[in-house]
């Protein structure tokens, strides 16, 4: 087997986990989107910091914390999406509430959608560059 071939099916198989955990992804928003369909405005109240190490360098950010009402209830709730950015305090913003489970908010937006584009397209290059690599090395 050619050097070639062989670094196709690494590529090819870099693309397939990519793919997977690609579907993955759509399968768990599509499922908190069912799940979360009650449309509600929240207001940022306060703000949680997060820390990550990446490239061997400390960062940080930001999720909101909002709080919302529901059936007569006020909730007050993290968010999961965070930013570099510290959350404006006293923004309204449209959230999605799971009626079943009201403490279970989606944030209206794409950032969701976003990395799942960014790992389709990822994929879409590997799976390319592998098959061409792959085809170059039978030849």
């Amino acid at each position: 087997m050619s050097d070639g071939m062989i670094i196709g099916l690494c590529l090819l198989g870099t693309s397939l986990i990519l793919a997977l955990a690609d579907m993955i992804c759509i399968i768990v928003c599509r499922n908190k989107r069912k799940r979360c369909r009650v449309e509600s405005e929240a207001t940022v109240v306060d703000e949680v910091c997060r820390r990550t190490l990446q490239d061997d360098e400390t960062r940080y950010y930001y999720c909101p914390v909002y709080e919302y009402w529901y059936n007569g209830v006020t909730y007050k709730n993290e968010s999961r999406v965070g930013t570099s950015a510290h959350p404006e305090i006293g923004k309204r913003r449209m959230i999605y509430i799971n009626p079943d489970n009201p403490e279970e908010l989606m944030e209206k937006g794409v950032l969701m959608y976003l990395h799942i584009i960014i790992v389709t397209v990822l994929a879409g290059i590997f799976g390319l560059a592998g098959l061409i690599c792959f085809l170059a090395g039978i030849l």
